[in-house]
């Protein structure tokens, strides 16, 4: 069991869909969000997709479905406990985002 692992799905970003997070099996998951500078209502959903994609493989026919949408915090860090996931996680961004570090845990 891997445990206390952090990935980076955006790192400085203001648009997008981020990198994809492939989980073969079931895990627990945390995501922190970091807001630099003046965020301006920028707003992450959370995805996940059933089947567990190879990097670089998403396509039109690929089903997300949103976990949550998390309010992005200006110069701050906030997190959301997602409970067991499985399968492949994206965080894709609503709004327009300033900067932004997304990270799985």
């Amino acid at each position: 069991m891997i445990e206390n692992v952090t990935t980076a799905l955006q790192v400085n970003a203001t648009t997008g869909n981020g990198q994809t997070l492939a989980l073969p099996e079931p895990r627990l998951v945390t995501v922190k969000i970091t807001g630099h500078g003046p965020v301006s209502a920028g707003q992450i959903t959370i995805e996940c997709c059933p089947q567990t994609l190879a990097v670089g493989k998403d396509d039109v026919t690929t089903v997300w479905t949103p976990i949550t949408t998390i309010a992005v915090p200006a110069d701050a860090t906030t997190g959301y406990f997602a409970g067991i996931q499985f399968g492949t996680l994206r965080a894709r961004r609503l709004r327009p985002v300033a900067a932004l570090h997304l990270h799985h845990v």
